[in-house]
């Protein structure tokens, strides 16, 4: 959030709010299982979870007001990430299917698609044309949005895909896998860019682009 401010949320269920320069700690919530991601609404003032308890939630960042909640997925949510006017919500699930949502009612809008094996990470364009996906079964694919239909497909005989990351500055979509490859893919043609090993034994659990896009740090490196 900046100037000191940040949202934590884990394994202890809960959702929290710090101030550094305040010294202040407060508990907006919780869900019933783990959280294991969240995303900011592009105007700051909402920031939505995805939980084991099989709902995504949409917090309110400025008042009191409860969190919208999303249910209907049959297992564990994995991952949400925003529409760039944050109107809409995208989740992805252990069930194998991407849903959209309304992020301020919380009604379903649509399932996305039903991939068939559990989808773990989501990346979205900038002018929400795209959306990008990351599976267990090691698929990376691409969909026409709004329709859903098939863009690309850069699947890679390694599994699982465990992190995601876009650059629109560069227009490149980071894929990191479990047996420690970055793929990098230029989502202006549609290629594949660069593939390299970035770990000696580990997964890449974590995947961000630095401010203007050149470089990616990558976190839960190697095992050695």
């Amino acid at each position: 959030l900046g100037e000191g401010r940040v949202i934590s949320a884990g394994d202890d269920f809960a959702v929290r709010y710090w101030d550094s320069k305040l010294g202040i700690t407060s508990s907006l919530g919780a869900h019933q299982a783990k959280i294991l991601q969240m995303d900011l609404a592009p105007d700051g003032t909402r920031f939505a979870t995805a939980s084991w308890d099989r709902t995504a939630r949409v917090w309110p960042l400025f008042s009191n007001a409860p969190p919208v909640e999303m249910s209907g997925h049959s297992t564990t949510v994995n991952d949400v990430i925003f529409s760039p006017d944050g109107a809409r919500l995208y989740t992805a699930s252990s069930d194998g299917s991407i849903r959209l949502w309304d992020s301020t009612t919380g009604d379903i809008q649509r399932v996305l698609i039903e991939h068939g094996f559990g989808i773990n990470k989501l990346a979205i364009a900038a002018d929400e044309s795209w959306l990008a996906y990351g599976a267990i079964d090691g698929a990376t694919r691409v969909l026409k949005l709004p329709e859903g239909t098939p863009i690309a497909d850069f699947t890679a005989d390694r599994r699982p895909v465990l992190a995601l990351a876009y650059s629109p500055d560069t227009d490149l979509i980071a894929v990191g896998d479990a047996h420690g490859y970055i793929m990098m893919i230029d989502a202006a043609r549609w290629r594949i860019a660069d593939d390299f090993k970035a770990t000696l034994s580990g997964p890449i659990w974590a995947l961000a682009f630095s401010p203007d896009g050149r470089n990616i740090h990558a976190g839960g490196l190697d095992n050695a």
